[in-house]
């Protein structure tokens, strides 16, 4: 569980333009993001959340240390697709992840009555593999987590040419729906628009931020907040949750 520093900025859509431009020359896109046809590519969670909306409430709330729990998957369901079961910490911020990787077609086993790891296969059972989906599946049950938002958006995403750690996602065309299963994680059909005239723009670093980063953000006046995919969507449906 690797800990970086994440800043993130809402940024109108007419400026989405001029500031890859202006970011380009320092950065590539990412090896993901290279293998798509329109260098981006979608991901989709289901969040999960408690009863009583904590994960919800402490992100309101402005609580330093908190957590997120969702299930993560990429681009559209195939007969081999994978999934990121993960646990989001973030102490103000700086981000770390608990991330364990499973087969999706095993997601209905992996939280059936009774967990415990049989519906894994031996790449799977990779001891830190299955350590961050043991981690998870305690505090699911603990918690009494269960799955609340399908969030989906388009994510370009870049690396910097030059060696460092530094990356940088645009997330446009944020779209959620309420989801109270797994088994929608590839479904697109009830999703609703969440954010329509701005876009998420995401910096992530270890320790030390290039000088360009900061002249470019300022070029465009944009200020660091606390921006939430999760609080944006879970506002939209708030009637329909509750």
């Amino acid at each position: 569980m690797n800990a970086r520093l994440e800043y993130k900025y809402l940024v109108p859509i007419d400026k989405m333009d001029s500031l890859r431009n202006d970011m380009l020359p320092f950065m590539e896109y990412d090896s993901f993001a290279e293998k798509m046809e329109n260098k981006e590519y979608i991901c989709r969670s289901i969040y999960c959340d408690s009863y009583d909306f904590k994960c919800y409430n402490e992100k309101i709330d402005g609580s330093r240390n908190r957590k997120k729990y969702r299930i993560r998957g990429y681009n559209y369901l195939t007969d081999d697709s994978k999934v990121f079961i993960e646990i989001k910490h973030k102490d103000e911020n700086i981000i770390s992840k608990d991330r364990g990787l499973v087969y999706y077609n095993k997601l209905g086993k992996l939280f059936g009555d009774f967990y415990d790891g049989s519906v894994f296969d031996s790449n799977e059972r990779e001891p830190k593999n299955k350590k961050s989906i043991d981690k998870f599946m305690f505090s699911y049950s603990k918690r009494k987590l269960s799955p609340l938002l399908l969030i989906v958006y388009e994510r370009e995403a870049y690396q910097c040419k030059f060696n460092s750690s530094l990356r940088i996602t645009f997330d446009k065309n944020l779209r959620s729906s309420v989801e109270r299963s797994f088994s929608g994680l590839f479904y697109d059909d009830n999703l609703v628009s969440c954010m329509d005239n701005f876009f998420v723009l995401e910096v992530k670093f270890y320790m030390v931020i290039p000088a360009w980063v900061p002249r470019v953000i300022n070029k465009y006046n944009l200020q660091r907040t606390s921006v939430s995919k999760y609080a944006i969507c879970f506002d939209k449906h708030k009637q329909q949750i509750k």
